[in-house]
Formats: C-alpha cells, sequence, structure tokens
C-alpha cells in the first residue's frame, strides 16, 4: 500500500463518527488487541475490565447478601470476560452461564473452569442477538463492568427484552452504569501516540486518539490505528445515565422494584453519584 493511500485512509476517518457508527473494527474481537483485552481484565493492578481481586470480592459479597445462592443458584453472566466474577459465584454454589464475544477470554475462562471443575458454561456470542434462555430460565443476571453503557438505544432496549424473558418470575437484574455526575470529565479532544510494541501493536504504530461528545450525554473515544497491517478505527461508545433515565429503560421491558446503590459492595446511592449499581426484578405475576 502506497504512501497516499493511507493517508487518504487514515485522514477520511478523522472525522466525527455518526451517532453509535460502530465502524468496521472491534476492540474487543481484534486479533491483537483482544490478547491486550484478556491482560487487562486478569491484571489486579489494574482498576477496569474484571475488576481487582479485592473488589471482585465486595461485589460478591454484596451479590451473597442481595440474592443468596439457595435462592439465586442459577446466573446469567452478560460479558463474562475471562470468567473471573463467574468462577467466585460457581464457587460460591451455584451453575452460571457466562457469555462474551471475546474468543480470546472465553477460551481462557473454559480452560479456568475445566481446570476447577466449576459447573459454568461459557458461550461465545453477542448478548444482544444471543437467545439468551437457550439454557434455561435463571435466578439471577448480571452485567458488570458498565458494559450496558456502551450500547446503542436500540441495543439496551432488545437487550432487557431478552434478559427479561430469560429470567424467571421473580428473577433478579443487576448491572451498573456511569450517571451523567461523570460529565464534567468529558471534552473533547485529539492526540497522538507513537510507540513500538504493547497493548496496541506487536510492531511499530501510530496512534490517534479522539475523543467526541454529542447530545444526551454520549461520548466516543475514537482510537485511529496505523500500523504494518495498515489503518484501522476503534469506536468505544459511552451512555451516561440519569437514575430517572435508567429506570425508565427498566420499566419499559417490564422490570419493577429498581434498587439503586452507589458502588459494588452496596453503598446506598446519593445525588453526585458518579456511578450507580441497579437491581431491578422480574415481576412474579
Amino acid at each position: 500500500m502506497d504512501m497516499n493511500t493511507i493517508l487518504h485512509q487514515f485522514q477520511a476517518l478523522c472525522k466525527k463518527p455518526n451517532l453509535y457508527d460502530q465502524g468496521a473494527s472491534n476492540i474487543w474481537t481484534d486479533d491483537y488487541l483482544q490478547h491486550g483485552m484478556l491482560a487487562s481484565h486478569l491484571d489486579d493492578g489494574h482498576d477496569g475490565a474484571s475488576f481487582p481481586l479485592e473488589r471482585r470480592r465486595e461485589l460478591i459479597g454484596f451479590i451473597d447478601a442481595l440474592c443468596p445462592a439457595q435462592a439465586y443458584p442459577r446466573v446469567l453472566d452478560l460479558g463474562c470476560g475471562p470468567g473471573l466474577i463467574a468462577s467466585a459465584l460457581a464457587h460460591g454454589g451455584r451453575k452460571v452461564t457466562g457469555i462474551d464475544f471475546s474468543p480470546n477470554s472465553i477460551a481462557y475462562a473454559r480452560r479456568q473452569a475445566e481446570r476447577d471443575s466449576l459447573p459454568v458454561r461459557y458461550v461465545e456470542g453477542n448478548y444482544v442477538t444471543a437467545d439468551l434462555a437457550d439454557g434455561g430460565l435463571y435466578d439471577l443476571a448480571i452485567m458488570i463492568s458498565y458494559d450496558f453503557t456502551v450500547l446503542s438505544p436500540m441495543e439496551r432496549g432488545l437487550l432487557l427484552e431478552k434478559v427479561y424473558k430469560a429470567l424467571r418470575p421473580g428473577g433478579v437484574l443487576l448491572l451498573d452504569v456511569f450517571t451523567t455526575d461523570r460529565q464534567p470529565e468529558r471534552r473533547e479532544g485529539q492526540r497522538f501516540e507513537v510507540g513500538s510494541g504493547g497493548y496496541w501493536s506487536p510492531g511499530e504504530y501510530l496512534l490517534l486518539t479522539q475523543d467526541w461528545l454529542y447530545e444526551s450525554a454520549v461520548y466516543c473515544r475514537q482510537c485511529i490505528l496505523l500500523d504494518g497491517q495498515g489503518v484501522r478505527s476503534f469506536h468505544i461508545w459511552e451512555h451516561l445515565f440519569t437514575p430517572e433515565e435508567l429506570a425508565q429503560e427498566m420499566a419499559a421491558a417490564g422490570f419493577e422494584a429498581v434498587e439503586r446503590f452507589a458502588d459494588h459492595a452496596g453503598a446506598a446511592f446519593a445525588p453526585g453519584n458518579g456511578q450507580l449499581i441497579a437491581v431491578a426484578r422480574k415481576r412474579e405475576d
């Protein structure tokens, strides 16, 4: 590929994406980047992905107190990654189904479950389009690490409807989101990075990161990568919620009794919190 073609492709990608445009490349399934994503999940010094060990322990303690294993034994883990949370729930006596569309993470999760003889079934796929009830009805569904915030309104509505159908009457959905109180941290900007090896590429690379703001508290981080494979653009979306907006979306899918918490340990939610952990229940009738 000649330099003029490369520059033309790079320039063509440097415009603001249309709202919720996913682009041609995916950071979670890219042949090279998914290895870095797995490493982030497994790094207990990294406060993203699957969360560090102590934070995961707090989450499991919160789940156990809210939904004891005896009453909520069947769990659906949406966006399970390498299965760190699913494994912890299985060690606590639950039967878990985890779904994720990263082949690398699912392969790791399956190896760990087999090694430890855990009752976990892992599905490689997209939870928005998958048949979530193919393994029977669940008592509890979880969606952790702010996965819900990256979805478009249409995807969120479809997913909530599918989760509702996959839960038994009285079943519980627990998910986390960022709130609009994080808005001051979001600013449009542009920065370049030049490197060799590491997270983004095995060889030399040029990375342009552009942050874009949209209406209704929607934010996109666009990463345009130039390396030996050519030019690729990755779009990472984030929607910031008000508590009322999230409750309305859950109610539209049929959920009721939405409870709000401030963190993954179950602290009380208050105005000004930058994150919200929501717990919603399927109707009993």
